[in-house]
């Protein structure tokens, strides 16, 4: 057989044995999976610095680099005497030895027996530099020794003595003072107390008054200044007289008073049978007097308190 027909025709059906060089699928796996790890491990070294970390690595940075000879303010301190290597401020040595613990006896303040000491070492100074100007011979007696009571210190007693003599007049004033802002304390407490019970008598006794159908008060201040105020102002059928009401006012305060509580208090009981204070309405006189004990406060302050 020729060479010719030793070689496959390209006609026939023999399927020439090709190499397979598609990637598997399992490889393309592995590869993609690498990538994205290596992408993910990479993005925070790619990732732009913020501004506060930028200013942080230079504030480092330059905190931790020596000032160089060539600047200003370093040749300034070298003219001020400042060396290279050197610390700034003082450089005494420490102290070598430990500082000595005095336990404090007695009861006197921090400090007090030093100062006392002081002033005895102070005072025999002066004492002694005068008796040598004088002669032995003026000293007839011996000086007494006085043994000191308490726990103050020398010359505190006189001392005190004397700040309370001088502040005993400014005590007796505020002792004064004292007693009359408690003077005025109790008067406006009363005053108080008294209008309080005076409106409350005029609207009992006029609510009282209108249930047995009593047309005009006994007085003007028995019923409340509104009720009175409309009752002048239908009498009068006009309103011309601006400054009235202004008048009514000053009237009507000068009504409350001690007094005229007390009338309207007698009013209400002899007439309506009522004790403002017991808030009860009597049968008859008796009666009123065996449930009540008084028609005024002060015979009430026990029970009201």
């Amino acid at each position: 057989m020729s060479e010719d027909s030793e070689d496959d025709d390209y006609m026939s059906f023999v399927v020439v044995d090709c190499e397979d060089v598609r990637p598997s699928l399992l490889v393309n796996r592995e590869k993609r999976k690498h990538e994205l790890y290596k992408k993910k491990f990479d993005a925070p070294n790619k990732k732009q610095k913020g501004r506060s970390d930028m200013e942080r690595e230079n504030r480092e940075k330059g905190l931790a680099t020596a000032i160089t000879s060539d600047n200003k303010g370093f040749q300034m301190l070298e003219k001020m005497g400042f060396k290279s290597g050197e610390s700034l401020g003082k450089t005494n040595c420490g102290i070598k030895e430990p500082i000595d613990i005095v336990l404090k006896q007695g009861t006197s303040g921090v400090g007090r027996e030093s100062h006392i000491k002081e002033i005895i070492e102070r005072e025999y100074k002066l004492i002694s530099g005068q008796s040598l100007g004088k002669s032995r011979s003026s000293i007839k007696e011996p000086i007494d020794i006085v043994l000191k009571q308490g726990t103050s210190g020398v010359g505190r007693e006189s001392h005190i003595k004397e700040m309370l003599s001088r502040k005993q007049p400014k005590i007796k004033n505020l002792k004064h003072y004292e007693t009359q802002f408690r003077l005025a304390n109790k008067e406006r407490t009363k005053i108080s107390q008294i209008r309080k019970d005076f409106f409350k008598a005029q609207r009992i006794c006029e609510e009282l008054d209108y249930r047995i159908n009593v047309k005009d008060p006994t007085e003007d201040f028995y019923w409340t200044k509104a009720t009175i105020k409309k009752r002048r102002k239908m009498e009068k059928q006009s309103s011309e007289d601006t400054d009235s009401s202004d008048e009514d006012d000053e009237d009507f305060e000068q009504y409350v008073t001690e007094e005229n509580l007390f009338a309207i208090i007698d009013y209400i009981r002899s007439k309506h049978l009522y004790c403002l204070y017991c808030v009860i309405t009597g049968i008859d006189i008796e009666d009123l007097k065996e449930n009540c004990p008084g028609p005024y406060r002060i015979d009430h302050d026990n029970e009201i308190d």
